[in-house]
């Protein structure tokens, strides 16, 4: 097994003064969605290198890696120290010799076809099998300017040697295997895949902000979305208890679980407006009841925003997808909330979403058949125009202040935690 992991970031890299920032908030990502498996990880050379316990039975699970936002791509990979006063051809030889060592214990090295002859004997598997390729390349990047040898130096003294091992061709353009090697440090690098990351940024380093989650396609997504860009997410469900089953509040714990892979810790709040929903019904317009509904809960968003210090809200609206989505009504909803309301899906297709939601593995939950309190009480007919002055007109007769800061102050609380210390 491989104990060594190189991760690349992209676009903290541009971060300037801030760099360190971010990196310091991506170590502690890494290091908390392994926790407690012992790993030890730091800031190395413009990477992050994990070093891995050898007593680690399971090794470290390339999936944990690909949901840690901010890494562009990650490898495993063997190393080694050298020093810049070392004999030139000595470091050479130790090279090609570690190349080769980890090119036929390697497990990214493809395996024989069927049918097909091996140009090489390989031993990675156990028992020894016949493996290899008929086409490589050596791919050299030597960060550390120090090293007395250049990158392509590198590759062309590498590559003869291990062209005469394997008796395969050099192939610069479409190998069948790659050999990358990196220098920086004082430490050489050597591994063969580059696992895609998830991208994006560290979660937290963008602050917190409030999701107003169902259990349908949107706002997953929206919240994943937001989480990507280094956002902490805490989340707020509403629900209509007992006039609706609790099958909405079971499939948005699921849909959190999910993400809390991708920020190692989250807050649910569950919020009942049965009380709200039966005076708006009984004492406003039944056109203006989804616009009346989705105002109080973004009047209820921000008083959880106040007590988290949260910066904003994030629904899943999407342009003109329901009539609670036409820019009239998004703008009569947003005029009441105090904080910015974040829309990350606002110029999606359903379609996209759901495409959306298949990737990110929401879409079994999703898609189950519920009620929640987005379907109780609809109009047949709902207002598609309003304007925020009329319906603050009609609020001041349904008098839901004091049942709105009962319904924030009743929350239930449900902690899905994966770190040490998160914020409860």
């Amino acid at each position: 097994m491989l104990h060594n992991v190189l991760i690349h970031y992209n676009e903290i890299a541009l971060k300037g003064g801030n760099r360190r920032f971010f990196e310091e908030k991506l170590i502690e990502n890494i290091k908390n969605s392994f926790y407690p498996k012992k790993i030890s990880v730091k800031n190395f050379y413009g990477r992050i290198l994990v070093e891995i316990g050898k007593d680690e039975e399971e090794g470290y699970p390339e999936e944990k890696l690909k949901k840690v936002f901010g890494i562009a791509n990650f490898s495993f990979c063997e190393s080694f120290n050298f020093s810049g006063k070392a004999d030139k051809e000595k470091l050479m030889d130790e090279i090609k010799s570690s190349v080769w060592e980890f090119i036929k214990n390697s497990p990214f090295v493809p395996p024989l076809k069927k049918g097909d002859k091996s140009p090489f004997y390989s031993p990675f598997k156990k028992g020894g099998v016949r493996g290899g390729f008929k086409s490589f390349k050596i791919s050299t990047k030597r960060g550390d300017k120090s090293f007395p040898v250049d990158s392509q130096q590198i590759n062309k003294i590498v590559g003869a040697f291990i062209k005469e091992k394997t008796k395969a061709k050099v192939d610069l353009e479409n190998p069948e295997f790659t050999c990358f090697i990196e220098i920086g440090g004082g430490k050489i690098f050597i591994y063969g895949k580059k696992i895609k990351g998830a991208g994006g940024m560290p979660v937290g380093g963008a602050g917190k902000v409030v999701s107003l989650i169902s259990s349908g396609f949107d706002s997953p997504v929206a919240s994943y979305f937001m989480a990507k860009r280094g956002a902490q997410i805490i989340f707020v469900h509403y629900h209509s208890y007992p006039e609706t089953s609790p099958a909405s509040r079971e499939n948005v714990e699921e849909l959190v679980k999910i993400l809390n892979e991708y920020q190692a810790g989250s807050k649910i709040y569950f919020i009942n407006i049965l009380k709200i929903q039966k005076q708006i019904m009984m004492k406003a317009p039944e056109k203006f009841r989804v616009v009346l509904y989705r105002r109080a809960m973004v009047k209820i968003a921000n008083q959880i925003a106040k007590k988290e210090k949260a910066l904003g809200l994030v629904t899943g609206d999407s342009l003109g997808q329901v009539a609670s989505q036409t820019l009239e009504n998004l703008n009569t909803v947003t005029s009441v909330s105090e904080l910015p309301i974040y829309r990350p899906l606002i110029g999606f297709d359903k379609e996209d979403i759901i495409d959306l939601s298949k990737k990110i593995g929401f879409y079994e939950i999703s898609s189950r058949n519920y009620d929640d309190c987005c379907s109780l009480f609809v109009p047949e007919h709902p207002a598609t125009k309003t304007e925020p002055q009329d319906i603050e007109k009609i609020e001041k007769g349904l008098k839901l202040d004091k049942l709105l800061k009962k319904a924030a102050e009743e929350a239930e609380i449900k902690i899905i935690d994966s770190k040490p210390g998160f914020a409860r």
